[in-house]
């Protein structure tokens, strides 16, 4: 079996985001909340001499500087998780180029070295957007990990390959994709991934299907600061709409933390950058 893992961290501010989605200023982020979340990682990672990639989101690491100076300065490698949060798909060349190189130029600045890998928010790269690759390789990415290889309501590419690969850019150039981790079961592939999978699914399920995963290939797997909170996450508005959501972001949260601990105490977690500089299998071009 594979005994090691590409641990990974979407690095933005929950209040940041979540107000946006409900009307309030995208300019209010809980620094203090977000630096407390980002040390809990921090420390449990140190205490396991465990390395992960953190996805950092421009607007974030704009207003908090600091939080993304720390994960630097603790051997974590920087990557770019865009600038404003917005939807690949939702975007044209020209803008998304304008978000990328927004990204790059603050996280250049932080952390003293340009980022060489992208996430794309809520992983919006399908077929019809490929030509993001090309912007990205323009801008000095080398490797993406924004394809989740299962069909989702919102996202996901049923068909893309589940191991590290070169996607074929419309230029016929080439990027390095390292997929999020999925199990295929009687023919059907299944998320486990991260996020919301792991706050929600038992223990006991989570550790079956990285095994299952790691015995053919090396799991990608990913984490949001927000999740490793120890107080409840509350906008404090009076909305259904708001009312609801904030009870699904925090449904399974209390595990979470115990979860990544059997995690980094079972494999050995690295950075994207480290899993490709230990060797890949050869790499067909999709």
């Amino acid at each position: 079996m594979n005994s090691r893992v590409v641990l990974t961290f979407d690095l933005e501010d929950w209040f940041q985001l979540t107000g946006r989605r409900f009307g309030i200023s995208a300019g209010r982020v809980t620094r203090g909340r977000l630096k407390s979340q980002v040390s809990n990682i921090l420390d449990l990672l140190e205490l396991h001499d465990a390395r992960a990639t953190f996805f950092v989101l421009g607007m974030t690491a704009e207003l908090c500087p600091e939080v993304i100076a720390e994960v630097a300065e603790r051997g974590h490698e920087i990557a770019s998780h865009g600038f404003g949060h917005q939807l690949v798909r939702s975007l044209d060349p020209d803008l998304f180029r304008v978000d990328i190189e927004r990204s790059v130029e603050i996280l250049h600045q932080i952390s003293g070295r340009r980022p060489t890998g992208y996430r794309a928010p809520e992983f919006s790269i399908d077929r019809s957007s490929f030509w993001a690759f090309d912007v990205l390789l323009d801008c000095g990415v080398t490797y993406d990990s924004s394809v989740f290889p299962f069909q989702g309501q919102r996202y996901g590419i049923a068909d893309a390959p589940l191991g590290v690969h070169r996607v074929r850019t419309p230029s016929g150039r080439q990027i390095t994709e390292i997929p999020l981790a999925v199990v295929d079961l009687w023919g059907k592939r299944l998320p486990i991934a991260g996020g919301g999978y792991w706050r929600l699914l038992p223990g006991p399920v989570l550790d079956w299907a990285v095994s299952r995963v790691a015995s053919e290939r090396t799991p990608m797997l990913y984490f949001h600061p927000y999740e490793f909170d120890s107080r409840t996450l509350n906008l404090s508005l009076r909305s259904r709409a708001s009312s609801i959501f904030t009870l699904k972001q925090n449904l399974g949260r209390a595990s979470i933390m115990g979860k990544l601990r059997r995690l980094v105490s079972t494999y050995r977690c690295v950075t994207a950058e480290q899993f490709l500089e230990l060797g890949v299998p050869a790499l067909a071009a999709e």
